[in-house]
């Protein structure tokens, strides 16, 4: 794990980027958003203590939002290897039932985003 210095406005990761890190908001505020019918939504502001990325690392997918800093800030980067290793060397269901939350997630949120832009 290491730590990564944002600044206000840079790009942590953009949507369609490969998950290849999970991230936890050591200090300061990032935007989460996801581009719908050609429309920037913002989904949440996170704060310190937040996790971002891990449904790309545990799906093996691209990212399906951008996230963006609104200050200055943090970011502890854990490696999508290292992340993974936990839960398989710890607790392989764990992993299992994880990947099963967030596929669900996933499908809900894009439900409600399509409802919310039409």
């Amino acid at each position: 794990m290491k730590e990564r210095q944002i600044e206000a406005g840079e790009i942590v990761y953009r949507e369609g980027d490969s998950g290849d890190a999970v991230f936890v908001v050591k200090v300061g505020e990032v935007e989460v958003s996801r581009t719908v019918s050609d429309q920037m939504v913002r989904l949440a502001v996170l704060r310190n203590g937040a996790i971002i990325g891990e449904m790309g690392v545990l799906h093996d997918r691209p990212r399906s939002t951008t996230v963006r800093a609104l200050g200055r800030g943090t970011l502890l980067v854990i490696s999508k290897e290292d992340f993974l290793a936990t839960f398989q060397r710890d607790n392989p269901l764990a992993l299992a039932l994880l990947q099963m939350l967030c596929e669900r997630l996933l499908l809900a949120d894009s439900q409600l985003l399509e409802q919310r832009i039409y």
